[in-house]
């Protein structure tokens, strides 16, 4: 089975001069993405700012498309939003949208676990078909050879974005300790690592052999992130595995060998602020791309910017280990 790194929408990160560990070079375009260099010895240990995006909607998943536009659901219609408040619905009557990514054609694919079960296919003019149905996953990838790979309560999937062919790469409606939430691809891809609803906090991960395929059974990465609820996955450029649990309301950044569990930010004392899934910005249309930008389905489905001074693991510029 042919697994695949995580999608284009991990974007590059920002390098901003103010914040500890990012050095930015010489001059920094007007739309605020460039390139530098980042320390990754110096990284903020908490995140340093954070604020709500005008106009933006996020229901449990975003994604940013070419036109600079975030796009999010407030749990009944698709809006695009652009970074200055502007915001418009794209589609309505969509339902529970949950997790969500663009292929390279333009079309949106989205989840829904928790209504049908569908995985669908929404094209730039607002055309909808069915990929899958039943299928319950919750969170969507696209990797590098054209697939999707995503995850839910029933285990962790590889879909075919064309034919809706899905191949099953774990199972876990029958494990009565865990089962698979999110999906993330380390820089290499050599690792499938998971999410997952487990009261122990645990994320796992699969070893990869050259050709992609799972070698052996799901090997332990961390616990203690959380209370185990992990509704977004996401590498930044050091290696760190950032999670976002639902249980604790909070983020965790887990070291590269899983030794340290940091919490990075903490809603605990308001559960209606906490954010959902997380995707880097862009660097691009005022867009930071040192921020995470997470949905709040209990906050109004807004969309929060959550800087945490570190770029993606998609990020080209000098990283300083």
């Amino acid at each position: 089975m042919r697994l695949a790194f995580a999608p284009r929408f991990l974007a590059v990160a920002t390098v901003v001069a103010s914040l500890p560990g990012c050095t930015p070079p010489d001059g920094t375009p007007p739309d605020g993405g460039r390139t530098g260099r980042v320390d990754c010895a110096a990284v903020p240990d908490e995140a340093t700012a954070e604020s709500v995006v005008d106009g933006a909607r996020g229901y449990k998943g975003l994604a940013f498309d070419d036109a600079g536009n975030i796009l999010g659901t407030d749990s009944d219609a698709l809006f695009k939003a652009t970074r200055d408040g502007q915001s418009a619905v794209f589609l309505p009557g969509v339902g529970e949208i949950e997790q969500m990514v663009y292929l390279p054609d333009g079309d949106l694919v989205v989840t829904s676990s928790w209504s049908s079960g569908h995985v669908q296919r929404i094209t730039p003019e607002g055309g909808i078909r069915t990929l899958v149905s039943g299928l319950y996953a919750y969170s969507i990838l696209l990797g590098p050879d054209g697939m999707l790979y995503g995850a839910g309560w029933n285990g962790a999937y590889r879909i075919d974005p064309d034919s809706g062919d899905v191949d099953t790469l774990l199972r876990t409606e029958d494990d009565e300790e865990w089962s698979a939430r999110t999906v993330a691809f380390n820089a290499d891809a050599s690792r499938l690592y998971m999410g997952t609803v487990d009261d122990d906090g645990r994320i796992f991960y699969f070893d990869l052999d050259d050709d992609m395929n799972t070698v052996g059974e799901p090997r332990l990465h961390a616990r203690g992130v959380g209370n185990g609820w992990h509704d977004g996955l996401g590498f930044d450029a050091c290696g760190s595995l950032f999670a976002a649990d639902y249980e604790t309301s909070s983020l965790y950044r887990v070291s590269p060998d899983g030794s340290d569990v940091a919490r990075v930010a903490d809603w605990s004392s308001d559960s209606s602020l906490f954010g959902h899934g997380l995707v880097w910005g862009t660097g691009e249309d005022g867009w930071r791309d040192d921020a995470l930008y997470m949905p709040m389905p209990a906050g109004g489905s807004r969309v929060k910017e959550l800087v945490v001074g570190v770029p993606s693991q998609a990020w080209d510029g000098e990283v300083i280990d």
